[in-house]
């Protein structure tokens, strides 16, 4: 074989297993927090509202964590995310899945209440999902055949 396709070869070979490795890097460190005290922390919504696992999960604002497991349970749906400690949420904190930003996403807000007590291990907290634009549209057009009624009144009443 000729010295320089050889060279090729092997330069080839390097490049290939330099990809392999930073796809199964980014895939195992898509998880993987350098915090080290991460939680578990459970809750309980309505509706999923479009949250989906790797959703973020933030505490007043501040980014804390990720959604890990969504699962339908009777006519709620029951959340588990991971968060960096939990030492500020307490037994009267409430949560809401919110749209992350304009373009698009969901993120999970925690409000993290201010009672004395500090959530236990498997604590629930119950939470709300808000109405996005598809929910909005949906209700104007509910709306529309009332108001249309109501309109049609007023102007039969003002005759």
């Amino acid at each position: 074989m000729n010295p320089d396709k050889k060279k090729e070869l092997i330069v080839g070979l390097v490049a290939l297993a330099g990809i392999v490795m930073l796809i199964v890097g980014v895939m195992l460190g898509n998880s993987f927090s350098l915090s080290g005290h991460q939680k578990t922390i459970h809750f309980m919504f309505p509706s999923s509202g479009g949250i989906k696992p790797s959703s973020p999960v933030v505490v007043n604002g501040v980014e804390r964590g990720s959604v890990t497991k969504i699962e339908n349970k009777n006519d709620s749906v029951f959340v588990t995310a991971l968060i960096d400690g939990t030492n500020d949420i307490y037994t009267d904190a409430t949560a809401r899945i919110t749209i992350l930003e304009i373009t698009g996403g969901k993120k999970l807000e925690i409000f993290p209440g201010n009672s004395s007590q500090t959530i236990p291990a498997d604590y629930i907290i119950r939470g709300k999902t808000a109405a996005d634009l598809g929910d909005l549209i949906a209700d104007v057009g509910e709306v529309s055949v009332d108001l249309k009624r109501i309109v049609r009144g007023l102007d039969t009443l003002i005759v």
